[in-house]
């Protein structure tokens, strides 16, 4: 699977499991991928097997931390409350796909390794 596939497929896991928010991310990171813009700069020639490599759940961490730290207020709206999540951002809100390639950059230096939990090998 092309990366924007594993894009497309994650932002219809998390459509079903009402997660509409990221789903929208997931959607709007797909289409830039797609187009070749933006989100695509980031994880568009990504080497690895973008679904096994859970990419786009990392693009979301990165996502998340620049939340949590401040640098992504057009989305920190959505978060708290998950009532406020519903709706999920607008074009306008979506500018921190513009500011992506600022985001830390560790989450895709590399495919990663698949870690493993003490208890029963399950993957984490």
């Amino acid at each position: 699977m092309d990366v924007a596939g594993a894009f497309w497929l994650q932002a219809s896991a998390c459509e079903r499991l009402e997660s509409p928010l990221y789903a929208r991310l997931l959607a709007a990171a797909a289409t830039d991928i797609e187009a070749e813009v933006a989100v695509h700069d980031l994880v568009g020639h990504w080497r690895g097997d973008p679904v096994a490599d859970a990419l786009a759940l990392r693009l979301l961490g990165g996502v998340h931390r620049a939340v949590l730290r401040g640098d992504a207020p057009e989305l920190a709206r959505h978060t708290p409350p998950p009532e406020a999540s519903r709706r999920g951002p607008n074009a306008s809100e979506c500018s921190w796909r513009r500011r992506a390639a600022g985001f830390p950059s560790s989450w895709r230096r590399s495919p990663g390794r698949r870690r493993r939990t003490r208890s029963g090998g399950r993957a984490c």
